[in-house]
């Protein structure tokens, strides 16, 4: 069972698609064009989607979001230019193969599943690379995934 801490107002998360992190993720991803579809692990009511679909509104762009009313606030807010996938972690990660995998303000708020293994999911997931925007050491979080391929 996996449950992921959610913002009691998927409107006022939304509206912070224009905070700093949100360009620099869009500038980390730019290290790694071409590309032609993006995984949010997290994402929320979706604003870094937002800011995705005005910085590339041709990519191809999913969301894994567990929590049902950010994901349909979101869904409102952007209609098709994204793919939601209402599922966990590693669940949603692993749905199809993907050119970026961005971890953004997400590890921290799992529960009930280690975030390694949404890691080493999205890292086995990503065929180009993965964009990690997180409020952990970042580096010595890679370094501690042991394996690309996550455990079954």
């Amino acid at each position: 069972m996996c449950t992921y801490v959610s913002y009691s107002n998927p409107k006022y998360y939304f509206d912070s698609w224009t905070l700093p992190d949100r360009a620099a993720t869009a500038e980390a991803l730019q290290w790694l064009e071409p590309f032609d579809s993006i995984c949010e692990v997290g994402a929320s009511s979706g604003p870094l989607q937002k800011a995705l679909t005005r910085r590339w509104p041709t990519k191809q762009l999913y969301a894994v979001q567990p929590d049902r009313d950010s994901m349909a606030y979101g869904q409102a807010q952007l209609g098709s230019a994204v793919t939601w996938i209402p599922q966990c972690g590693c669940q949603g990660v692993a749905q199809r193969p993907v050119d970026v995998v961005v971890f953004s303000h997400c590890l921290d708020g799992l529960r009930g599943q280690d975030w390694r293994t949404v890691l080493a999911a999205g890292c086995a997931a990503a065929q180009r690379g993965i964009v990690m925007v997180e409020s952990v050491d970042c580096e010595a979080v890679v370094q501690s995934v042991p394996s690309r391929k996550p455990e079954p």
